[in-house]
């Protein structure tokens, strides 16, 4: 029986130990689970945002190619045609560019943010375990 005694103690400590490797993973957890909730967050926003972006930039094409056509019709040169259609295409052109360069900028946040959550913990409760003895382990042999 005193192999047996022996024993307990060390059963207590092992099972102390797994309780508190599944309490910390559970607050793991639940750390990912509101990063990424965050990130989601800040994701629709970014998205909010740049489509408010678009409708703005689209508006103020709008309103410029309207002043520009009233502008050559005050100048006799007229709304359509020629040089007229050219200067509003170039408007359009460069408003759709502008655009396309902010939808990318937009699209390189989320990703970015998607990749910041990506690089969480991800462990489990054996890589926990594994971990702590591992980090005894080595202290054995690196030495204070």
């Amino acid at each position: 029986m005193a192999g047996f005694e022996e024993a307990i103690p060390a059963v207590i400590q092992l099972t102390s130990d797994v309780i508190d490797a599944q309490a910390q993973q559970s607050a793991e957890d639940e750390h990912v689970l509101a990063v990424n909730n965050q990130i989601v967050r800040r994701n629709q926003m970014i998205a909010a945002q740049q489509d408010r972006q678009a409708r703005q930039q689209r508006d103020l094409l709008d309103k410029q190619q309207a002043s520009a056509r009233a502008q050559m019709g005050a100048w006799g040169v007229g709304g359509g045609g020629g040089s007229a259609d050219a200067i509003l295409e170039g408007m359009a052109q460069r408003s759709a560019e502008t655009i396309a360069a902010d939808d990318a900028l937009a699209q390189f946040k989320m990703e970015r943010n998607t990749a910041r959550a990506g690089q969480g913990s991800g462990s489990n409760l054996l890589d926990s375990a594994m971990g702590n003895g591992m980090k005894v382990f080595q202290s054995f042999f690196d030495g204070p």
